[in-house]
Order: structure tokens, then sequence, then C-alpha cells
């Protein structure tokens, strides 16, 4: 073996640790690299091994990030507070209704197997639209470049449905905000909140729509609900629960459907009458003091999800909704 070969074996296969530098926090020995390498580090008194700098700062960088993450925590639970009640209301519903068991996305509003997010379509786009509005919600890269026009019209509204959305908050925040949602003064203050009472009129009158349009297409006749329809309905909801409205639509749409057979008349002309004869019954009902047995729920009367959050989460009824008059169940 040459003087080369022996140099560079000795440098492959042997270390020169030093006898005085050690790691300040292992006690690992400096391991030379040759001459130079000991006459430049011959005079160093502290030192610290590279495995020890690693951990160091992977530690660091885990401290920054935690911090980080409980700041934002801080920030996401602050923005969630200062919500206005109807929003809670909203982003409850998404929550119980739409979202993944991790929190992390929202499931397509029209994948729902039983039960709609709410009675109406428009009012599912409304709801996601109104997170989205208010940075809850992320919009999907493909409907980022769409015009500020075609957003606000009701048929994005509608598209809507058709989206899976991310969540833009933690899945520890959206748990914990849901948990908040649950105490008693939390719901005691949504209750007494009179956007709250609107909402729950909003919910009931949409539902009496749905059942009326279901109602409707069983026969065949065309129908698209107008103001008309909005006022003789909440008339009814004034004085009687959602089902015993259905009561009301039940049977006018039976007679128009009778009168249409009997009269040879046009179905548009029958699906007109329908509302005048809804109007009649709830006259006379009231007039005459009359009981009116209500509807239970069926194929055509499914529960929403919002009305679920609102009557039984909220109110904790069993259905209020649906079985009682709102007057009775918010006096106020």
């Amino acid at each position: 073996m040459t003087v080369s070969n022996l140099a560079l074996y000795v440098r492959k296969y042997s270390d020169a640790e030093s006898e005085t530098i050690k790691c300040v926090n292992c006690n690992v020995p400096y391991i030379y690299k040759g001459r130079r390498d000991y006459l430049r580090h011959k005079k160093i008194v502290s030192w610290k091994c590279w495995v020890c700098n690693a951990n160091e700062e992977e530690l660091l960088m885990n401290q920054m990030l935690t911090t980080t993450m409980a700041e934002q925590k801080k920030i996401d639970a602050y923005n969630l507070k200062k919500l206005k009640i109807i929003d809670k209301v909203f982003l409850m519903t998404v929550l119980v209704g739409l979202s993944n068991e991790g929190f992390n996305y929202t499931c397509r509003a029209d994948s729902l197997d039983a039960a709609a997010l709410t009675p109406d379509t428009l009012l599912d786009g409304t709801i996601i639209k109104r997170l989205l509005d208010l940075g809850l919600l992320k919009l999907p890269d493909n409907l980022k470049s769409l015009s500020k026009e075609l957003v606000e019209s009701d048929g994005f509204l509608f598209h809507l449905r058709r989206e899976s959305l991310d969540f833009s908050l933690s899945p520890n925040v959206l748990s914990g905000f849901l948990k908040e949602m649950a105490v008693s003064d939390i719901k005691q203050q949504i209750v007494e909140d009179d956007g709250f009472l609107m909402l729950c009129r909003e919910v009931s009158l949409f539902e009496c729509i749905s059942f009326l349009l279901s109602q409707l297409d069983r026969h065949g006749f065309p129908f698209s609900p107008g103001e008309k329809t909005k006022v003789v309905l909440l008339k009814c909801l004034q004085d009687y629960s959602v089902g015993e409205t259905c009561v009301f639509i039940w049977r006018s749409v039976r007679d128009s459907a009778s009168f249409y057979l009997r009269e040879n008349i046009s179905k548009i002309y029958a699906a007109n009458a329908v509302i005048g004869n809804i109007e009649r019954q709830y006259e006379k009902t009231k007039a005459n003091d009359w009981v009116v047995d209500g509807f239970k729920r069926n194929n055509y009367l499914l529960q929403s999800v919002i009305s679920r959050v609102i009557f039984n989460q909220i109110l904790e009824t069993d259905d209020g909704g649906f079985k009682q008059k709102l007057s009775d169940l918010m006096p106020h």
C-alpha cells in the first residue's frame, strides 16, 4: 500500500475525536475533518453538534407554528362571535346538514338523500352564498372567474347547490362553534333576536309553498307562487301551524282538481283558483272556531335541516314549527 493510499484509507475508516471540544448538549466529541480543521477549531470552547442544532430548529419551528395556530383560532373564534344571529343559524345549518365528519368541506346540497337543506332550492343557494360573502366558505376555482352579475343571479344560487365547498375556518373552531350554540344562554339570545322570528316565519312559509307545489304537481297544474300566495299563507300561519295550513292547501287543491274535471276549464285557471280557495278555507275555519286536525309529516312534508336546527335544536321542541303555531312557540 502506497503512502497516498494509506492516507485515503485512514481518512475513510478512522475519526480524529477532540478530547476538549464536546457538544454542550449531548457531550458528543467534535470530529476533525483534517489538519486545517484541527488548527481552526483548536481554540473553540463551546460547540453544538449538528443533530442538536437540527432538533432545536425543529422545536423552534413547531413552537412558532403552534403560536400562529393558537392566534388564528382566537381570531376565528372572535370573528364567529361577531356574526349576526341569522348568519350563525345559517352556519349551524350548513355544518349540521352538509359538513363532512372532519368539518373540512361541505357535501353538495343537492345530494341529500332525504330531507333537503331548506324547503326551497333558492333558499339553499342564498344560505351558501351568504356564507361565501362572509368568508366562511371558499368559492371553487372554477367559479372564481364569474362576473358579478352572474354571481348575483338566481341561476348562480341554484348552481351552488351542486358544488362541494371548503370551510375557511379550522375544524376545531367549527366544532367549538357548534358546542357553543348548544349552550342554553346562547340559545336564549338567538330566540330573543327579532331576525330569528322572521327567519322562523320564512322557513314555515317555504314549507307551505313546497307542499303547495308538490300537490299542484300531482295534478299537473302549472303554478309560480308570487306575493299573493305569500300574503295568504302568512295570514294562515298567524293563527295556525304549518301542519294545519297544509290541510287548507290540500283541500283547496283537491277542490280545484275536481272543478277542473267537472267544468272542463284550463289547468292554469284551476291552479290560480287554489290560493283563493285557501283564503276562504282559512276565513271560514277561523270565523267558526273549528278545530283543524293538522297533517303529520310524510313524503311530501319531510323536515328540512334548517327546520330541525331552528325548532328541534334551538327551540328544543319536537318539530314544533310544524305542529304548533309560531305565536305559541315565541309569544314575543
